[in-house]
């Protein structure tokens, strides 16, 4: 109702375009070949040349979660692309001025903007570090042209969101759209250097998987928080006030998934590099210190700002293809390290092989830790698996309504509840569903039709429901998870 929609977007047209959703997975899969020219970008303008390509594709291509979700209708990588953009081009706008490095500055960071509300986090330290550099070039050289483009980048990068702020600021009254009941589902209730901490810890193991990586990276993370006087379970600062639950321990879903031989890669190449330039054994790029400065101030705004959750894994998207560069800087200097990065690539290409090959929604091959579902299946019972157990009732619904060629649909679900499986099928047939009796915000926004053929509802299971005057009756009173009203005047 109010998240960053251009992901999204660029899914709907493609399945207008083609009538189906067949090609809705390829979003974010195309955005990830895009990623590649973008980070092989920013790494010339860091100064890094000469490097062997091979390494940097592999790099790239077998991050366990991108590879889980470049195949997914998630958006990280789409707005994890707009990121890199906006990284290269603040590099290239700084050194270079010119209209068209500035104007392409704020197409990336409004389109990061429009895509996802964690680029809000990750662009921060990049637009203060530019910004700064911005203001002290202008009063070194006493020309205001830097200060001019600036302002055409966020004048660009502020009209990208504009009709989005406005619908946002029309429904709920802020241009970001959410209540103070939501922002809390995200949020840290108390901000602190202990939460920070707290979240810092929990946020670096979700990286160590799998089983038995996971359990040993849980109870040191539960026992680093006893000794620090914190608490791993704190309501507070967990996703919905549950417990901390640590890494997967089967790295194969999309929203899961640890990168566990990356992080270890990024964290002994950060190691050298900073014994190399504290030793001043060599000179160390400057762009590359500034880069894992950057990188460093991203992990404690996030981790300041959000409340620790299972599927922070995949919001981490940005930081792993962020630290690339600095991975490649640290095997170019340093030969113990290069010699590490040529053992860990068989390894990191052969994990990526076997999490496509056992990915938990889609496997190749089925194992216990994948979901009930094969690559035989049909592909309409492939689209619940994820939640198979709503696979007969779901399609009976969807069948009946398709019968009836009902096409005024009234909507009751609760907030996690599924709705597009009911209406995968209809890019040929137009319908005109609408959520009523809702209880949130938008309330506020008139409702597009009155007099709605049926009901479906996954919160109502009566003999009845009456609504508009109308009274509508409980066709699948024996279902256990989503219901069937059909209309009866009276």
């Amino acid at each position: 109702m109010y998240q960053p929609p251009f992901a999204e977007f660029v899914i709907l047209h493609v399945n207008l375009l083609s009538h189906s959703d067949y090609f809705s997975n390829a979003v974010q899969f195309f955005f990830l070949l895009l990623c590649f020219p973008a980070l092989l970008s920013l790494l010339d303008e860091m100064g890094i040349r000469k490097y062997p390509l091979w390494i940097v594709t592999v790099l790239l291509f077998t991050i366990p979660n991108v590879v889980l979700q470049a195949s997914s209708t998630q958006n990280d990588i789409v707005v994890s692309f707009f990121i890199l953009s906006a990284t290269g081009f603040a590099l290239k706008s700084f050194r270079e001025g010119g209209f068209l490095n500035f104007l392409y500055l704020g197409f990336s960071v409004g389109l990061a903007f429009l895509t996802k509300g964690t680029a809000y986090i990750f662009l921060a330290p990049i637009l203060i570090i530019f910004g700064l550099a911005i203001l002290d070039k202008t009063i070194t050289s006493r020309k205001l042209n830097f200060i001019h483009l600036s302002l055409v980048a966020a004048l660009v990068a502020m009209t990208l969101n504009t009709g989005h702020f406005y619908r946002n600021q029309q429904l709920s009254g802020n241009i970001l759209g959410t209540s103070v009941k939501e922002n809390n589902r995200y949020v840290n209730q108390v901000k602190s250097a202990d939460v920070m901490t707290s979240n810092l810890l929990k946020n670096m193991s979700l990286q160590l998987g799998p089983y038995p990586l996971s359990r040993i990276s849980k109870f040191s993370v539960v026992s680093l928080h006893k000794l620090l006087g914190l608490n791993a379970d704190d309501p507070g600062a967990n996703w919905q006030g549950g417990p901390f639950l640590g890494a997967s321990d089967f790295p194969s879903h999309e929203d899961s998934a640890a990168n566990p031989f990356h992080f270890l890669l990024i964290f002994i190449a950060v190691g050298f590099i900073i014994i190399a330039w504290l030793k001043r054994s060599i000179r160390v790029n400057h762009m590359i210190l500034l880069l894992m400065l950057i990188i460093f101030f991203q992990m404690l705004l996030f981790c300041w700002y959000l409340r620790w959750q299972p599927w922070h894994s995949r919001l981490h998207t940005t930081g792993f293809m962020l630290s690339i560069p600095i991975i490649i800087y640290a095997y170019q200097f340093k030969s113990l390290f290069m010699r590490m990065v040529k053992v860990f690539i068989p390894i990191l290409l052969v994990y990526a092989f076997l999490v496509i090959l056992f990915n938990r929604s889609s496997p190749y091959l089925s194992a216990s830790f994948t979901r009930d579902i094969s690559v035989f299946d049909s592909r309409a019972k492939k689209i619940y698996a994820n939640k198979f157990f709503l696979f007969d009732e779901y399609e009976s619904i969807k069948n009946e309504i398709e019968r009836l060629d009902y096409r005024n649909i009234g909507l009751i679900l609760d907030r996690e509840d599924w709705e597009y499986p009911l209406f995968r099928d209809i890019y040929t047939r137009p319908i005109r569903p609408v959520h009523i009796m809702v209880d949130n915000v938008t309330l506020a926004a008139p409702y597009p039709i009155e007099n709605v053929n049926c009901i479906v509802a996954t919160t109502v299971n009566e003999g009845f429901i009456e609504y508009m005057g109308q009274r509508y009756f409980n066709q699948s009173p024996v279902n256990k998870y989503v219901w069937f009203y059909r209309a009866v005047k009276y």
